[in-house]
Formats: C-alpha cells, structure tokens, sequence
C-alpha cells in the first residue's frame, strides 16, 4: 500500500528545517501543492512535483531571524487557536449533556412506548429500505422519481441526490416511498442519523440503507422523537444493536423496535421540544461565534505566514 506521508531532509548547510516547514505552511508555498500533490497518496509522480517546489532560499541568518518571529508571533496565535477549538467541544458537550439530563430517566418519569405503539395507523408506517437487488444502478434515470440515500439523513439536506427511477420502476417500489412528514435513519454505516422529509422535497423512494418511519402524531411529536434518537445515538445505546465489525449495520426493523421510548403526554412534548429548542439555538450561536474567531485567527496566522515570506518580516 501506498504511504499518504512523504519525508522530506533538508540540506541543513542551506536551509533550516523550521524555515521549510512554516513556508510549506504558508499559502505561498501551499498554492504550489494545492490540486497537485496535497491531499492526494504520496506516488513517484507527484514526489517529482514536490522536488520541483520553488522555495526562497534566504541567507541561514535571515532563516534564523524569521523563524524567531515567527515562533514568537505562531505561538500565541496556536495557543489562542487550541483554546477556541476547546471551546467549541466543550459547547457541544453542554449541548448533548443537557439533552441527555432530559432524557436518561425518561421512561422511569413518563413510561416506555415502542416504536409500533407510536406510528401511523397505516400498512407501511416502518419500513425499511428494499434490498439491493431490487434497486440497482442500472435501474437509475436522469429523471423521475427520486431515490433517497444515506447521506440525506446524514446531511439534513434533500436538495443534493442524482439518483432517479422511472415510473414503471417507481410502481414497483411503491412501498417504499417517503412523503413530507416521515422520518428517515440511516442504517448502514453512519447508523442513527435522523431527518424529517420537508415539504419541498421530491417525490421518491428510499434506498436499502434508510429505514422511514411515519409516526402518528397525535401520540409523538417528529422532534421529540428525533431529539431522543440523537440522545439515544450519542449515548451508543444504538451500538449494541448494531450488527457488523467492518461496516456497521442495523440488521432488520426488530432493532429499532426494540428500543424502549419516554412517552409523556403531547403537551409535556411539546414544553420539552421548546426547551431543547432554545438549547440548541443557544449552542448554534455560540458555536458559530467560536468559529468565526477560529476562522479570524486562522486567517491571521495565514496572513503573518505570507507576510514573512514576501519580505514583511
């Protein structure tokens, strides 16, 4: 296999190794990385693209007096970026911590439902996604019927997809169409992820590696579910019902219909979803405070990198 790490020694005579590094670091020297050799497996061809990287070759005494600078200037710089990135794990943490005070004795307050008390009264409120071989690649058009995926329970976004099926496919798969309302998991993989199909999207069908699920909800409000889901998840209750060492998969329905859910009263839902709301919201703008100073600093640190390296050092 092919190392991802290239290593690189220096002529120690001509230039210092610190030198090096922070110009590598640099948007300078980076824009002759980028789209070439960054990100990409380390191969014969692009260690030749390496070896053809221009670096300004300073005097060893003016080397010494820019990594001096920057080491002074750096250090502060990453000491603020390590505090602000603790921060926003910590935010996160209060976050999922307060969720999970809400729901840990959850089914001790209010009682414990399963998830076949808590669905619409309808043939296909649960249902996984069809097996592979009903819906292979080859069935796929530029346009029809949407075919729902993973990543759109993971991302929380049903503008992105490219798969499609006709009609007389569509018809066939019928069973396995999501409508705004419904619920989608992710089952393969990534497990656990939870979004709600809105209103703006698409017509379409989910794939084997999605379960749906249509709640009644006049029993359970969509978010109070999706809330303890995330808590449920974040938890790693899922983990043990998770089938698989190389990939991880929830083998069947019977695994999600298992886990036992807090059921209070729609009203009392409704005050928690408020609440959980507010949290989240709380968090989000925080969070988003946070890394716009991230990226401030970032951007200082870039700026201060290419300033040494055009002479404003």
């Amino acid at each position: 296999m092919l190392s991802s790490v290239a290593l690189i020694k220096q002529n120690r005579t001509l230039i210092s190794p610190k030198y090096l590094n922070y110009y590598l670091q640099s948007h300078i020297g980076q824009s002759f990385l980028l789209g070439d050799i960054s990100g990409a497996a380390i191969t014969r061809t692009n260690i030749k693209k390496l070896k053809s990287v221009p670096v300004p070759l300073a005097p060893k005494h003016q080397q010494k007096r820019i990594v001096e600078k920057l080491d002074a200037l750096l250090t502060r710089i990453d000491t603020a970026i390590e505090h602000l990135q603790q921060s926003v794990e910590l935010n996160k943490l209060l976050l999922t911590t307060s969720i999970k005070k809400i729901f840990e004795n959850g089914v001790l307050v209010w009682g414990a439902c399963f998830l076949t008390d808590l669905v619409a009264a309808e043939k296909y409120s649960i249902k996984r996604g069809p097996f592979g071989s009903a819906l292979k690649k080859s069935f796929f058009v530029d346009k029809g019927y949407k075919v729902y995926e993973q990543k759109h329970a993971i991302r929380n976004d049903f503008t992105i997809g490219e798969y499609y099926i006709s009609e007389d496919k569509y018809n066939e798969l019928k069973a396995f169409t999501v409508l705004p309302n419904d619920l989608i998991i992710s089952c393969s993989g990534t497990v656990g992820k939870i979004a709600e199909i809105p209103f703006s999207a698409e017509k379409g069908i989910i794939n084997q590696a999605l379960l749906k699920i249509t709640l009644d909800n006049k029993k359970m409000l969509n978010q109070f579910f999706m809330y303890f889901l995330e808590n449920y998840v974040e938890q790693g209750y899922l983990e043990d019902k998770v089938k698989g060492a190389a990939i991880k998969n929830i083998a069947s329905v019977k695994e999600i219909k298992q886990i036992p859910i807090p059921c209070p009263t729609i009203k009392q839902q409704q005050d928690i979803v408020e609440i959980l709301n507010k949290l989240t919201r709380k968090s989000t703008a925080t969070q988003d405070e946070l890394k716009s100073q991230l990226d401030g600093l970032l951007a200082l640190k870039n700026s201060i990198l290419d300033s040494a390296f055009k002479g404003g050092l």
